[in-house]
């Protein structure tokens, strides 16, 4: 059995195993079924951002990083700037 450590909003009590509590903040909580039978993707496969973003080298991979810090990131960092365009 693995232990981790989950960012999750509040569950609900129901019949459901993804009953989520959605206007509760996200908070880190301990991981249990519930959390292992949702999506684990960050975002829609198909996005469209902003020309800026584009511009500062974001070429359509997430590489691991959650795309709200990187977007964060490459609007405010020349050197995440620099690195993505690099490759």
């Amino acid at each position: 059995m693995r232990y981790a450590t989950v960012v999750g909003l509040q569950r609900t009590l129901g019949d459901y195993v993804d009953s989520f509590a959605f206007g509760s903040p996200l908070e880190i909580r301990g991981d249990n079924d519930a959390f292992q039978r949702i999506s684990d993707e960050w975002i829609y496969p198909r996005i469209k951002v902003p020309d800026t973003i584009m511009r500062n080298g974001f070429k359509g991979g997430c590489y691991y990083i959650h795309p709200v810090t990187m977007f964060q990131e490459l609007l405010t960092n020349p050197k995440v700037e620099t690195l993505m365009k690099a490759n």
